[in-house]
């Protein structure tokens, strides 16, 4: 029998405020080991496929995962983040599968890219989920006459 512990459903997102946060804090670490609720973790997605009640556990925590992050999402919608003609239930889907996928690349112990380079990716993909920023009221130095003399 499948049984969910007290803090089955808990996430790692204490102290985060913002879904661009959240996004970088679980898809950052490429380089370290699983930690024990890791390895659970990604366990509990493989055994889910072959044990009914262990799906139904992934399935709550999932429930959880999703309620607890939600409000982030709106509020990413409201200040600009994330723009309006972004599914949340799709950004939230991408976090976690994200998120998964690391586990799944550390627990292989194989290298991942290199960190600065991982990281630059990441932010620009979170870039991508907001609303388009206006161009500069004011000319770039390249469209200044007089800078390129």
């Amino acid at each position: 029998m499948a049984r969910r512990g007290r803090h089955a459903a808990r996430h790692d997102t204490e102290g985060i405020e913002r879904v661009a946060d959240l996004i970088a804090a679980g898809i950052s670490r490429t380089d370290r080991p699983l930690s024990d609720a890791e390895a659970l973790r990604l366990e509990a997605y493989v055994t889910a496929r072959r044990e009914p009640e262990v799906a139904r556990a992934v399935a709550e925590s999932n429930e959880a995962f999703l309620a607890h992050m939600s409000p982030l999402v709106e509020e990413a919608r409201r200040d600009g983040t994330v723009a309006d003609d972004v599914d949340p239930d799709a950004v939230l889907f991408l976090v976690r599968i994200l998120h998964l996928g690391l586990l799944l690349h550390r627990g292989s112990g194989l290298p991942g890219p290199d960190q600065d380079a991982w990281r630059s990716l990441v932010e620009r993909i979170v870039a991508s989920f907001g609303r388009p920023q206006p161009a500069p009221d004011h000319p770039t130095r390249a469209d200044d006459p007089e800078e390129t003399r």
